[in-house]
């Protein structure tokens, strides 16, 4: 665990800790959030935590107006399911609209705990754990993350997410 405490507290990436020390404890991570905090980081950085800090919440609202309104004209969401290896893409806040309308429709119930942000210039990341069931009667406990890219403005131009389902090898 020193090497790991090490590693955060001199600002490298908190993935590079997780591959070399396991799964951070959920006691680094308030560590972590500590060690870097806000007075770390620059302004850009405040700027996108706060963004995508305010979308996550949007998302737990249902609130697809809010949503859009960070994100590019041409954005694009690359979501979990659909075509190999990628999952589908979506470009536009149309298609994103159109997807965001079928999930909170399609799963009423759909909520995010979220776990942490970090940010590093215009590139963030959010850790969660996504419920809610599926109008198939499918009950939703996932973990997952998105990997967002944000323009010099602070406007979304990439989403991409990545959820663990139940199923076997």
């Amino acid at each position: 665990l020193w090497n790991m405490a090490q590693s955060i507290s001199s600002g490298q990436c908190i993935a590079e800790s997780k591959l070399i020390s396991g799964q951070i404890p959920l006691a680094w991570r308030k560590i972590v959030t500590i060690t870097r905090g806000v007075s770390a980081m620059n302004d850009i950085e405040k700027r996108n935590l706060k963004i995508i800090t305010d979308v996550c919440e949007a998302f737990n609202r249902h609130d697809a107006e809010a949503i859009l309104a960070q994100f590019a004209e041409d954005g694009v969401w690359v979501v979990s399911r659909g075509t190999q290896p990628d999952g589908d893409t979506l470009h536009g806040k149309a298609a994103v609209a159109k997807m965001l309308e079928r999930r909170f429709t399609s799963i009423p119930d759909m909520a995010w705990e979220i776990h942490s942000h970090w940010v590093g210039g215009n590139r963030g990341c959010s850790e969660w754990t996504v419920t809610g069931t599926e109008s198939n009667g499918n009950r939703l406990n996932w973990m997952g993350c998105d990997l967002w890219v944000l323009d010099d403005d602070g406007i979304i131009t990439r989403k991409d997410t990545y959820w663990k389902y139940e199923g076997g090898e």
